[in-house]
């Protein structure tokens, strides 16, 4: 049985290592955007969208960043 839901601290405390690390990890940020959205937990998606785009430009994916980038406005402004 599950004691947290995935959009707990968890999630994060998980992801924290993976702030500067740059392409390989963008693949992560967008999976624990795809969990917190399906418990419509909105402000922690617009996050870990945002934090992928910084990734995705760090490491020269221009078109990527401006996709994640866009979809963490559209949820921060919803």
């Amino acid at each position: 049985m599950r004691t947290h839901m995935p959009g707990d601290h968890t999630a994060s405390a998980r992801l924290a290592p993976f702030t500067d690390r740059g392409q390989r990890f963008c693949a992560e940020w967008a999976a624990i955007a795809e969990e917190w959205l399906a418990f419509s937990l909105l402000p922690r998606v617009t996050y870990a969208r945002w934090r992928e785009a910084e990734l995705r430009l760090a490491a020269g994916d221009r078109a990527g960043a401006e996709v994640a980038a866009l979809a963490a406005y559209e949820f921060a402004d919803s």
